[in-house]
């Protein structure tokens, strides 16, 4: 029997041998944080998954603090800043993340999954017991855009689907809203040893950089009505295991060995 060293749960199955096995064939699988941190991280071993959302599973199960402390919702929970943040909550414990994607998450057996789709009315089917909205969720920045009118489909997800969530979020008594917005609301560039800053007069350029920042001032007209908290969060290129696009392309041509000219860029973010 084994006793998880951050949470009062029994893990295993004494008559399970074949458990037994599983059990020490992987490293710390009994700690908490040792089984979230495991899932953060991309692994080429599917039956390593299914044992560590069994063993979490049977432990959050039996935690009464994951069922009290406070709910948060994180849209967007299928992709990578959505899907990172739902495991930093879960080895926080202090609060309980719940999971809102379009289609199937690795988050299944984590947390609570709930289905959501920014193009639907209502966006999500409820927000009942959610103290905090993380919204992560967007049309992001596409490369050649195939659309007739980029702008409009970028409107219809990043500011009319922004606003539909928040005003449900109101209505629902959500105490703090969280948009995670772009650094490209901010602009494209600066001058040389002048980086953005918070206070900038916004300059954005592109449909996804418009998009987010109407629904920004979308958002601050909602918090004046309603009392709500709305937060902005203006992040710049975001990096770690499993990410992908342009930053993983550029993994890509490192690891194939071609020089880049790297050495002759003065830049900060």
């Amino acid at each position: 029997m084994v006793r998880s060293s951050a949470i009062d749960c029994r893990v295993g199955r004494p008559e399970s041998n074949t458990f037994r096995e599983q059990l020490d064939a992987i490293t710390l699988l009994a700690a908490h944080e040792a089984v979230i941190q495991r899932m953060a991280m991309p692994t080429q071993d599917a039956r390593q998954n299914i044992l560590l959302l069994y063993l979490l599973g049977y432990c959050l199960d039996r935690n009464e603090n994951f069922m009290t402390v406070p709910k948060v919702l994180v849209t967007g929970a299928g992709g990578f800043v959505g899907e990172a943040l739902v495991f930093r909550i879960l080895l926080d414990k202090r609060f309980a993340p719940v999971a809102a994607a379009r289609g199937a998450t690795r988050l299944q057996g984590l947390s609570a999954v709930v289905p959501f789709d920014l193009n639907n009315d209502p966006v999500i089917p409820s927000l009942d017991q959610i103290r905090v909205v993380v919204h992560a969720a967007a049309r992001v920045h596409v490369m050649n855009d195939t659309a007739s009118d980029a702008l409009a489909e970028f409107r219809k997800v990043n500011v009319s689907g922004t606003i539909r969530l928040a005003r449900l979020a109101a209505e629902a008594g959500v105490k703090r809203f969280v948009f995670i917005s772009s650094i490209k609301v901010n602009g494209e560039s600066t001058p040389l040893g002048q980086p953005f800053k918070a206070e900038d007069t916004p300059s954005p350029i592109d449909p996804y950089a418009i998009s987010k920042w109407e629904a920004e001032q979308a958002l601050r007209q909602l918090a004046d009505q309603t009392g709500m908290e709305v937060v902005i969060i203006r992040p710049p290129l975001v990096y770690g295991p499993g990410v992908k696009a342009n930053f993983l392309s550029m993994l890509n041509w490192l690891e194939k060995g071609v020089p880049l000219p790297l050495g002759a860029i003065n830049n900060r973010r």
